[in-house]
């Protein structure tokens, strides 16, 4: 799903395009708990006023590879190939992550579902917008890790660099810097994860709220630092 592309286009003059890549773990998603893991998402978003229906489809891996339906109506992409597409439409709450990005200046899409976690890519003209949208996320009440970021190199033209900004650790304290450090060794930020928080909270000896606002802290001013660069 993207929004209009007029949006990015009326703010052509503010530089190359960026594009990122996010993962974001919603509080509660109808189309991630129906499709925890997909390969290619296609969504539209009902909006007159106010964005009130989430229509999609996904691609998913079938348990049913010969082509035939598998009890509840959907049916593999074709004999052997070991997919399948769901279509599903579902009233979008408060706590729904999509329109919280749609109502920024920017294009979306909803790519893919990784256990659980959903894969945006987000083009903008000005950094300081992707740490926007990472607010407005996190005021739904999902968490969410930039995975990667790079300038429309098609835009940019074929001479243009790929963007590698760096990162200034600086500020973040000692605790915070413990927990994120513990939680890249243990596996949090792989997917699929190989720890979770609870795991966390008992290494460090503290509560799961502590430890996700330590997580949330760092991550927060790694991802300034990142975008500032």
């Amino acid at each position: 799903m993207a929004t209009d592309a007029s949006a990015a286009t009326s703010s052509e003059s503010r530089g190359t395009p960026l594009e990122a890549t996010l993962l974001v773990d919603p509080p509660d998603c109808p189309l991630a708990r129906k499709a925890p893991n997909a390969a290619a998402v296609s969504q539209t978003l009902s909006c007159a006023g106010d964005c009130r229906t989430c229509h999609s489809e996904v691609t998913v891996a079938s348990r049913n590879a010969n082509g035939k339906g598998n009890g509840n109506g959907n049916r593999t992409a074709g004999r052997g190939s070991g997919r399948k597409r769901i279509h599903t439409s579902a009233d979008i709450g408060s706590d729904c992550v999509c329109p919280a990005i749609s109502a920024f200046d920017c294009v979306f899409s909803l790519e893919s579902i990784r256990d659980g976690s959903l894969v945006f890519t987000i083009v903008v003209r000005d950094r300081e917008l992707i740490t926007d949208i990472v607010a407005a996320i996190r005021e739904t009440g999902g968490s969410v890790r930039l995975e990667r970021i790079t300038t429309d190199e098609a835009e940019a033209g074929a001479g243009a660099e790929r963007d590698e900004p760096s990162v200034d650790a600086a500020d973040i304290t000692a605790k915070q810097r413990e927990a994120i450090e513990l939680a890249v060794e243990l596996g949090y930020y792989d997917r699929p994860r190989r720890t979770d928080l609870q795991e966390l909270a008992d290494r460090l000896e503290i509560s799961r709220s502590a430890v996700s606002q330590r997580l949330n802290a760092a991550e927060s001013k790694l991802l300034r630092s990142f975008l500032s660069s």
